[in-house]
């Protein structure tokens, strides 16, 4: 039995404290297969229990006889949580015996809170307590792990808190239609008698009248309202797709449930005319999730070439540039939705401007205080000389990215808007030029002031008089949309 073993009385002890309970509640609530489970050696080809969960709140299914609290212990599989969670999560072997030694450091404990969201209550927990703990080697816990383990351990630290980010992000995004406060059993019987109520059948059009205005609103939803923006990368069109598929489905499961089928069911018995302009929704609904899906399918194939966009420099986004547009080439020849000219187009200047976005932070540094003036110069001109490098090797991948296409002139052609792609890079890079040739002749006299060349005296005074002038500008020098720089150049 579980309270015989001294294990579990530590066990017990640490969930009470955590809950505010007795010890005496855990134990006479804990389930003895679980609990053994738990503390045993794992069977081979049999997943080990690695939790024991335990949860305080209102009794599950609902009772409204009952609402105050009571402990009782769950696999996590089923009970919704709606108050306060204590989990014991096993750090020892699974296919050892849990330990008596040492107890503490072989199993950890923590809570979660079912009144607010349990979900993002996991998720700061891991951002911001363990994987600082983890970042930082806290506790000196490293020392039993190879570098191998370490990383693998912050690789899914990192890997794990993205999934928590997304699933938040599509259970806040989720859209419920509106239900009726009346209740119909589905049975033909109760489905007839109540197309035979005006009332109920009132009640039910307005409900559907509610459901044709929501889903309308968000099958007419603008496809990017971003356009106008020239910092917004192409991580937004993934996005969006994401967002609206999460808003689509989440109506195609609600539609799904009892409740809206007796609704539908109810009005078509009593042949109501707000069923026509519904079921035109209806299938724009289809219609539109098999949309988002498909172009999120496609979208997701260029995650791994655009993280370099926002993590790396433009070296490393020139690594990537060959797989990026291979990838973009077998979504506009495969894709059902996506290959539009102008979804591809839109696609390409997001992309365009992450590029431009990559390389004012390249060249800017790490410290944004520090101003193009004060880096050093020779590094500074090899920054510089990095975008120009991108801009030209971009348009060469694309260029012949294109021409192939245009061997198979049955196929999908890059017939886009090619100024609209590649202009703001090429205006950019005309200011990084001038930039370069700048610092270059800056770079070339503070060389030759070095060497105290007789009679360049005036000269040199001259020429540091423009910097110093230069340098008391107000204008940010990477600001290629400003043509107040190219007037004084």
């Amino acid at each position: 039995m579980p309270h015989n073993d001294p294990r579990f009385t530590h066990i017990a002890k640490m969930v009470a404290s955590q809950l505010g309970v007795s010890a005496q509640a855990v134990d006479k609530c804990a389930k003895g297969n679980l609990v053994d489970e738990f503390l045993a050696a794992g069977v081979d080809g049999q997943e080990p229990r690695m939790s024991l969960i335990f949860y305080y709140q209102a009794p599950w299914p609902p009772d409204s006889s009952s609402t105050s609290p009571v402990l009782f212990q769950v696999t996590g599989d089923d009970i919704p949580l709606t108050g306060k969670c204590c989990y014991c999560v096993r750090l020892s072997n699974p296919f050892e015996p849990l330990p008596t030694k040492d107890l503490e450091d072989n199993v950890n404990f923590g809570t979660l809170s079912g009144t607010g969201s349990p979900m993002q209550t996991l998720m700061m927990m891991v951002s911001e307590l363990y994987k600082p703990l983890i970042d930082k080697k806290a506790f000196n816990f490293p020392k039993k792990m190879t570098a191998d383990n370490l990383e693998h351990l912050k690789s899914n630290t990192e890997s794990f808190t993205h999934t928590l980010e997304k699933a938040i992000e599509s259970l806040d995004m989720a859209v419920s239609l509106p239900k009726s406060d009346t209740k119909v059993d589905s049975k033909p019987a109760a489905i007839a008698a109540a197309a035979a109520d005006p009332a109920v059948v009132l009640e039910f059009e307005e409900n559907v009248t509610e459901w044709v205005e929501l889903t309308s609103k968000l099958l007419n939803e603008s496809e990017s309202d971003d356009k106008s923006e020239d910092d917004v990368g192409p991580r937004t069109e993934l996005a969006w797709w994401r967002r609206r598929a999460t808003k689509l489905n989440s109506i195609c499961d609600d539609l799904r449930s009892t409740e809206c089928q007796v609704v539908i069911m109810v009005l078509t018995a009593c042949k109501s005319r707000k069923l026509k302009t519904w079921k035109h929704n209806n299938n724009g609904i289809t219609d539109a999730l098999n949309e988002a899906k498909d172009n999120v399918k496609y979208l997701s194939t260029l995650e791994k070439y655009i993280e370099p966009l926002r993590t790396g420099t433009p070296e490393t986004v020139l690594d990537a540039l060959p797989g990026l547009l291979n990838n973009i080439k077998m979504m506009h020849t495969i894709a059902r939705y996506y290959n539009t000219s102008e979804r591809m187009t839109t696609l390409f200047r997001k992309i365009t401007n992450k590029m431009i976005w990559n390389c004012k932070q390249y060249v800017t540094g790490s410290d944004p205080n520090v101003k193009l003036w004060d880096q050093d110069i020779p590094k500074l001109i090899q920054r510089l000389h990095a975008c120009l490098a991108l801009n030209e090797l971009y348009q060469e991948n694309y260029y012949t990215t294109r021409d192939k296409l245009l061997t198979q002139p049955k196929g999908k052609q890059f017939d886009f808007n090619e100024t609209a792609i590649f202009g703001k890079f090429d205006l950019f890079c005309r200011r990084v030029e001038k930039l370069q040739d700048m610092f270059t002749t800056v770079e070339q006299f503070a060389n030759l002031a070095g060497h105290r060349v007789e009679g360049m005296e005036a000269l040199m005074k001259t020429f540091q008089s423009i910097v110093d002038d230069f340098r008391r500008k107000p204008y940010e020098l990477l600001d290629y949309q400003k043509g107040q720089f190219d007037r004084d150049f």
